[in-house]
């Protein structure tokens, strides 16, 4: 016996094997059913779906604002992505700018994607690494992902990702101000 799966995050149990032993009075010229069996279940077929909704997935990202000049040849910026705690790394993308003093101040990186196999609220922290340099670092940013579960279709979707700074990625704004210097004057 075959069970089409009926889909929507409901998964088939496999086929059930049924085992029919019929025997003959040839006296009576009547065929008797002995004992029927299944490959699954006692007095009849049994079929037990499981039900696991489709994984969906979100990838969060990073806009990197320069103030007090653009970005230059050999400016390189790491932003590493926490788990809410920020106790152990997630992953890490690097953002590192190639470009010259007329390429502007702004651009974006996005982590891999992250795959979410269960609704619920998942809460992250990005962090930049000190830039150095004459750069200050803006501070970190948390994110809030929020993921729910369509049960008549059987998908997990992204209900929103939150950034407490930014509204379509992390906003980290980076501020340059050149190192002060002594000079001693002689008259």
């Amino acid at each position: 016996i075959k069970e089409t799966a009926p889909g929507n995050g409901i998964t088939s149990s496999g086929d059930v094997t049924v085992k029919v032993k019929v025997s003959e009075d040839k006296k009576a010229g009547t065929l008797k059913v002995d004992s029927v069996t299944y490959s699954k279940g006692t007095d009849e077929a049994a079929f037990t779906n499981a039900y696991k909704a489709a994984s969906t997935d979100a990838t969060l990202k990073v806009a990197k604002t320069m103030s007090g000049r653009d970005f230059q040849t050999g400016d390189a910026f790491e932003f590493k992505l926490y788990n809410g705690t920020g106790n152990s790394i997630v992953q890490t993308a690097i953002d590192t700018k190639s470009t010259d003093a007329t390429s502007g101040s702004t651009d974006t990186v996005s982590f891999d994607k992250i795959t979410y196999t269960a609704a619920g609220e998942y809460d992250y922290t990005i962090k930049e690494t000190a830039p150095g340099n004459g750069i200050t670092s803006s501070g970190d940013v948390t994110v809030k992902v929020k993921v729910s579960e369509d049960k008549k279709t059987g998908t997990l979707k992204v209900d929103s990702v939150t950034y407490s700074k930014g509204t379509d990625a992390a906003a980290f704004t980076n501020a340059y101000k050149a190192a002060s210097t002594d000079a001693t004057l002689k008259v």
